[in-house]
């Protein structure tokens, strides 16, 4: 059925063909970044420059994709400022500045305002990467010194940096993506991601901490 179906579609086309050869070199580049040391957007650029000289794409499709530009507008801006925020060291200093208001805290009630803090925190942050990069170890430092079980705080930090991304339209990558289709407003977004988070907060910090207890990890 598969190659009756193929057989039907005919050989490619040029056009097809070029955006073939285009895809393979940028995927190649992208591989290979250690080799000839291209940013990531320096490459998909190029793959864009070659689509636009080969004539396999027309500045056209490029304007009337509003969709794909308001998701490069949100997302590249925000994650680029997000990024810029953590190589200036702002997150890492809001995140020594936050575990030192809490030195001497027992561990369970340090731990209940650490998760607040670090969940709470993804309202600055565009990228979950950033958010783990930059408070993950002292926020786990600080917890495990005070006797928070260790396998406890990671897999806590771990997973509520994920959980975190719900709060904003642009707290994750497909975030952006899926604001820009126009159908929930940025106000909507927000009060329904809160809502939510507080359902997060009460399932993992009830029946996750039972389940953890079960498997030992605390």
């Amino acid at each position: 059925m598969a190659r009756k179906e193929l057989d039907a579609m005919g050989p490619p086309s040029l056009a097809e063909t070029k955006v073939i050869a285009v895809f393979v070199l940028v995927c190649a580049l992208w591989s290979t970044v250690s080799l000839h040391g291209m940013a990531t957007v320096t490459v998909a650029l190029l793959g864009v420059t070659l689509l636009l000289l080969s004539g396999a794409l027309a500045w056209t499709d490029i304007i009337h994709e509003h969709t794909a530009w308001d998701t490069f507008l949100w997302f590249g801006g925000i994650v680029r400022m997000g990024e810029a925020i953590n190589d200036f060291g702002l997150t890492t200093a809001f995140a020594n500045s936050a575990s030192a208001a809490f030195g001497g805290w027992s561990w369970p009630a340090l731990m209940v305002a650490i998760v607040l803090v670090y969940f709470y925190a993804h309202y600055l942050l565009a990228s979950n990467t950033t958010h783990i990069v930059s408070m993950f170890l002292p926020f786990s430092t600080l917890l495990v010194t005070a006797g928070a079980p260790a396998e406890l705080v990671v897999f806590s930090l771990a997973f509520y940096a994920n959980l975190s991304a719900c709060l904003t339209h642009f707290g994750t990558t497909p975030g952006p993506i899926l604001f820009s289709t126009g159908y929930v407003s940025v106000g909507r977004w927000w009060k329904v991601g809160l809502l939510i988070s507080f359902v997060h907060l009460a399932v993992w910090g009830s029946v996750g901490l039972i389940w953890w207890k079960f498997l030992g990890l605390w």
